[in-house]
C-alpha cells in the first residue's frame, strides 16, 4: 500500500534497514511443494477470550476471526501458560512452561533451543517474525531461528506512540504511526515476496494493549461520547465509576476490532496469493486483561481467568470446519500441534504430563481424546515490576487450582459453573490431586534457568514502564 511505500522510501533514505535479515538461516529453503504446508501464527496481544464474538461477547468485535473459526477449530477453554508477554511467548516458542523454560522477568532471556522458527527453519522452511511488542524483540532472543525479524524495538517502531521522534520517517509524517499498521503492512509484502516458498509466518500485534488508544475510524463507530478522564492505568483495588468503566471497555474492544481488521488483511493477502489452500492459520493470544475483576488491572498480577483465558483457533486445509473443542487446552499446546501440522519432528519428550505442549492434531480432525490433560500458568514474582508475586495454576478438566506462594493461599474453583472464578470450592481431595501436576519449588529455580540477565537501557526502561510492565 501507499503507507507501505512511504515507510520503504523513508527507511532508505534515513539508511535504515525496513526489516532485520538472517542470511544464515534458511538459505537453503526449497519452494513449496504440492501437498506440503506452510504456516502463519498471529498472536493478538492482551486479548481475553470473552471479549471475541466467537466466545459469547455482544459486542461484534472480531467478524473475521469468528469466520476463521467457522472455518477451523475452536477451542472454547484455552489458557496461555502465564498472564504476561515473555514467559507467554516464551512458552509458545518453546513448547515449555516458565517452570522449565525459566524466562520468568523482565531481565530474563528466552534461550531454550530449538525453538519453535529453529525447528521450522531446520526443515527447509523460510521463516520471518514480524513483532509490535517490544519484550518479543533480539534484546530477549526471541529472534532466533527467523530469516527475516523486524520488531519495535529496532528504535525505529516505538510500541505506544508510532515512530520514535528521531527517525526519519518520524519527523517526515504529521502524525505518529501505528506499529501494528506499519509491520501488517510488511508482513504482507513479505508473503507477497515468499509466495512460491514453504514459509512460517509469525505476527504479534500489539492491540489491544493498553493505553487502549483505536484508531478514530474504530473509536468513532464503538465508542460512546465521554467526559471524563480517561483511564490510562489501574491500581490494585481500584474501582472505576460505572461510566469510566464503560469507556475503557469500549476502546478496549474498539481495539479489539481494529487487530480483528488486520487479521482480516493478512487473511485477504493469503487468499489473493492462492496460499489460503496450503497455509495453515494459528489465531491466539498470549494473555488476557484485567478490568477490576479480583481487585486487578491489566495483566501480570494474578492467574484468574480474566488474565489467563485466552482465544484459540486452528485452520488446517482439508480439515472438518466449524469444530468446537470445549476441553481445557494451553497455548503453548500450539507449538507441538504446529510441528505436527507441518511434518516437522516433535518437541520436548520424555517429559511429565503438564510439562510440555500436547499435540492437538487428532482434536482439530474430530479424534480428540476423551481425557483431559493438565495445563498449567505460571508467574515468578518481581519486585518493582507489574508481576510481583509468585503464583502458579492448574486445570484439569473443570477444576482450576490456583496457588500464591508469596501470600501463602490457594483456591479451588469449578470453571464450568464459575468461569469468573468468584466462589472458591472447599474441596481438600481435589486440591491434592490437582497437586500432583504442579513442580514442587518450581520458583526457587526459575531464576537461574536462563544463565543469564539483560541489560536493559534508559529507552528500553522507559518503554517497558509505558506499557505498564515496570511500575
Amino acid at each position: 500500500g501507499g503507507l507501505a511505500l512511504l515507510a520503504a522510501s523513508a527507511l532508505a533514505a534515513a539508511g535504515l534497514p525496513a526489516a532485520a535479515s538472517r542470511p544464515d538461516l534458511g538459505a537453503h529453503h526449497a519452494p513449496r511443494r504440492p501437498g506440503e504446508r506452510s504456516a502463519v501464527l498471529i498472536v493478538i496481544d492482551t486479548l481475553r477470550a470473552d471479549r471475541v464474538s466467537a466466545y459469547g461477547h455482544t459486542v461484534q468485535t472480531t467478524p473475521r476471526m469468528d469466520r476463521l473459526a467457522a472455518s477451523g477449530a475452536r477451542f472454547e477453554a484455552a489458557y496461555s501458560s502465564s498472564s504476561w508477554t515473555a514467559p507467554a511467548v516464551a512458552s509458545l516458542f518453546s513448547g515449555l512452561p516458565l517452570s522449565r523454560h525459566g524466562v520468568s522477568g523482565i531481565e530474563t532471556p528466552f534461550t531454550t533451543s530449538p525453538t519453535l522458527a529453529e525447528r521450522l527453519s531446520g526443515q527447509g522452511m523460510v521463516t520471518a517474525g514480524f513483532s509490535a511488542n517490544p519484550l518479543v524483540s533480539s534484546l530477549y532472543g526471541f529472534e532466533r531461528g527467523f530469516k527475516t525479524f523486524v520488531s519495535s524495538r529496532s528504535g525505529l517502531i516505538h510500541p505506544v506512540v508510532g515512530l520514535s521522534e528521531g527517525t526519519m520517517l518520524g519527523r517526515f509524517l504529521s502524525r505518529p504511526i501505528d506499529p501494528d499498521r506499519m509491520l501488517v503492512e510488511q508482513a504482507r509484502t513479505w508473503l507477497a515476496a515468499h509466495a512460491a516458498d514453504r514459509f512460517f509466518l509469525y505476527v504479534h500485534l500489539m492491540a489491544p494493549h493498553r493505553p487502549y488508544e483505536p484508531p478514530e475510524e474504530f473509536r468513532g463507530r464503538m465508542v460512546e461520547p465521554y467526559e471524563g478522564v480517561e483511564y490510562q492505568g489501574g491500581r490494585p483495588g481500584e474501582v472505576l465509576p460505572g461510566p469510566a468503566l464503560r469507556n475503557v471497555l469500549q476502546r478496549y474492544d474498539a481495539e479489539v476490532a481494529y487487530a480483528d481488521s488486520l487479521v482480516g488483511e493478512l487473511l485477504d493477502t493469503l487468499s489473493r496469493l492462492g496460499l489460503d489452500r496450503s497455509t495453515v492459520v494459528a489465531v491466539t493470544s498470549d494473555h488476557g486483561e484485567a478490568f477490576g475483576e479480583h481487585g486487578r488491572w491489566e495483566h501480570g498480577q494474578a492467574l484468574y481467568a480474566e488474565e489467563t483465558r485466552i482465544p484459540m483457533m486452528v485452520r488446517v486445509p482439508g480439515a472438518a470446519p466449524g469444530r468446537i473443542l470445549k476441553r481445557p487446552v494451553s497455548l503453548m499446546d500450539l507449538h507441538p500441534t504446529l510441528l505436527a501440522l507441518l511434518d516437522a519432528p516433535a518437541g520436548p519428550a520424555g517429559l511429565p504430563e503438564g510439562y510440555a505442549g500436547v499435540d492437538l492434531t487428532d482434536a482439530i480432525h474430530g479424534r480428540a481424546r476423551t481425557e483431559p490433560h493438565p495445563v498449567l500458568s505460571e508467574i515468578l514474582g518481581e519486585k518493582g515490576t507489574v508481576h510481583p508475586e509468585t503464583l502458579d495454576a492448574v486445570v484439569l478438566g473443570d477444576i482450576r487450582l490456583i496457588r500464591n506462594h508469596t501470600l501463602g493461599t490457594q483456591e479451588l474453583f469449578d470453571v464450568a459453573a464459575d468461569p469468573g472464578e468468584t466462589q472458591p470450592l472447599d474441596r481438600p481431595s481435589l486440591v491434592t490431586t490437582l497437586q500432583r501436576y504442579m513442580a514442587p519449588a518450581w520458583w526457587e529455580r526459575a531464576t537461574d534457568l536462563a544463565g543469564r540477565t539483560i541489560k536493559l537501557s534508559d529507552e528500553d526502561v522507559e518503554r517497558l514502564k509505558s506499557l505498564g510492565y515496570i511500575r
